[in-house]
């Protein structure tokens, strides 16, 4: 995704993003020090796709686009065009 938004393309995030709340979730399930070994990660992982999507958020603002609403409101347009093409 950091090389796509790099390159000016658009990236859809909505995967990524339910992967990670995957990862979460099973970090959550683990026995604590397990899970706390993989914290680390996992808030590096999180920190990284904030970045992407300010800086998404910014080219749009740049392209006189503004602001289009949050990622739980992308995922959900995604999930409609989806259901609505298939």
């Amino acid at each position: 995704a950091n090389k796509q938004v790099a390159a000016g393309q658009g990236v859809d995030l909505a995967e990524t993003v339910r992967e990670l709340d995957g990862l979460c979730e099973a970090a959550v399930a683990l026995p604590p020090p397990e899970g706390r070994q993989l914290e680390p990660l996992l808030c590096d992982l999180i920190a990284s796709l904030n970045r992407i999507a300010d800086t998404l958020r910014r080219a749009r603002a740049a392209a006189g686009g503004g602001d289009h609403g949050t990622p739980a409101d992308h995922r959900a347009a995604s999930q409609a065009y989806r259901e609505a093409t298939d």
